[in-house]
C-alpha cells in the first residue's frame, strides 16, 4: 500500500517468503520477511492529490507536483462590502 499523509510517504507491505519445495535450503539468509512500513520524508511542499506512481523493474518511482511558490507574488483578495 502506498499513501502520502501530510509531507510523508508511506509505504506498507508484507514480504512472504516462498514455498519451501521450490527454493533450495539456506542456514543464513539476509533478506527479511513479513510486514515492513516506511515513511519517506518529502522535504518540499507538494500537491499529493496529483500522485503518480510507476513500478517497473523492481524499481518504483512516485511523481508528485510540485505546489506553487507563492512567496513574492500578488494575490488578490475579493473584498466585500455591505
Amino acid at each position: 500500500m502506498l499513501s502520502a499523509h501530510g509531507g510523508n510517504v508511506i509505504l506498507k507491505g508484507e514480504k512472504r517468503r516462498p514455498d519451501a519445495e521450490d527454493q533450495p535450503r539456506f542456514h543464513a539468509a539476509e533478506r527479511p520477511y513479513g510486514r515492513f512500513r516506511r515513511v519517506i520524508n518529502l522535504g518540499a511542499p507538494v500537491n499529493t492529490h496529483h500522485a503518480e506512481a510507476f513500478l517497473e523493474n523492481g524499481l518504483l518511482r512516485i511523481r508528485f507536483p510540485k505546489v506553487a511558490n507563492r512567496r513574492g507574488q500578488e494575490v488578490t483578495i475579493e473584498v466585500k462590502a455591505p
